[in-house]
């Protein structure tokens, strides 16, 4: 086996021989040297006709987030969205003041040390029991765009989607509720507000 250096000499790395013997049906056997076999098994770089391919190596959790004041069955992490570094948790079915499952999504931000903070808890301002505020997150910059699959309308759960800004001085404000016109409860219904998306 050959490994090719810095300044592109190409060096032996270690001799890999293969030995064939007869296995008991009498056909030839491959099988590999203790060298090869060692080598099999470690992570190491192989230049094949001069594309290396680099060691694989396990991804490593930089940072396990949970709520400040999370519960069981909060559902906290079941969508989330990135921009920057910033980030936008939903748990959908958060019981808050304005009642259980109504949902709510959370704002964490990394900090200079790499380490990341809550630094908001949004709900909506109507919310009420089951609306599932925080089923679908977008994120774009210091826009947030949250859905409510379940939030009632004249007695039918129709849904809504909920538009949040941060403001000069840091805290988010609810800037729009979205609902779609004439809405009533259908098969299709059912499905709305499921996915949230933030276009530039």
């Amino acid at each position: 086996m050959v490994s090719k250096d810095g300044n592109g000499s190409v060096g032996e790395v270690a001799k890999c021989s293969v030995r064939r013997r007869l296995g008991d049906d009498g056909r030839p056997v491959t099988a590999m040297s203790p060298t090869m076999r060692r080598l099999s098994v470690l992570p190491f770089a192989l230049l094949v006709g001069g594309a290396a391919f680099p060691q694989i190596t396990q991804a490593i959790p930089a940072a396990k987030l949970a709520a400040s004041d999370g519960a069981s069955n909060d559902l906290y992490g079941n969508r989330v969205a990135i921009s920057g570094q910033r980030a936008l948790i939903g748990a959908y079915a958060d019981t808050t003041p304005s009642g259980t499952s109504a949902g709510s999504a959370y704002v964490v931000e990394r900090q200079a040390d790499g380490s990341w903070l809550q630094v908001a808890k949004l709900t909506a301002n109507d919310g009420a029991s089951n609306d599932f505020f925080g089923f679908s997150v977008a994120l774009d910059g210091d826009r947030a765009l949250i859905g409510a699959m379940s939030k009632s309308a004249a007695g039918s759960a129709v849904g809504a989607a909920y538009v949040f800004e941060r403001q000069p001085h840091g805290s988010w404000m609810q800037v729009a509720k979205l609902e779609e016109a004439g809405a009533r409860r259908s098969t299709s219904s059912a499905t709305r507000w499921r996915s949230a998306a933030i276009a530039r």
